[in-house]
């Protein structure tokens, strides 16, 4: 994971494929790029622009945040990575409730509402110091 002020950005693996992910302020998880190094389609921002500098199987999404798909709608682009999805879906929702629950004030014995990363779940949770 790494911090910035606008967003945070984390790596997933899962198997041989991985895929660059990140968390905007206030938003919903959106995929930056996917490496599958068994894939022998070459590199390309999607859907098709190539990029040649780029090894075989790589796949990018942007180039501006707001291009970059969520969660749900990469699982409809490139379904065959099911299980790469469900690796970034679990850890989308335990950062973004760990980040919650770490900003909150000192001291304080407050209930929050978490929403899901991928904003498909809300749960109530009781936070205490």
């Amino acid at each position: 994971m790494s911090r910035n002020t606008d967003r945070l950005l984390f790596r997933t693996v899962k198997d041989v494929v991985s895929a660059m992910w990140e968390i905007p302020a206030g938003g919903a998880a959106r995929i930056m790029h996917l490496n599958d190094p068994q894939s022998r389609f070459p590199a390309r921002r999607w859907p098709n622009e190539p990029m040649e500098a780029l090894p075989d199987g790589h796949i990018a999404f942007g180039p501006e945040p707001h291009q970059r798909p969520t969660l749900a709608q990469v699982r409809e682009m490139l379904p065959q990575y099911a299980g790469l999805w469900d690796e970034i879906r679990e850890e989308s929702l335990i950062n973004h409730t760990v980040l919650v629950v770490n900003n909150r004030p000192s001291g304080c014995n407050i209930g929050r509402m978490f929403t899901s990363a991928d904003g498909l779940t809300d749960w109530t949770e009781r936070v205490r110091r």
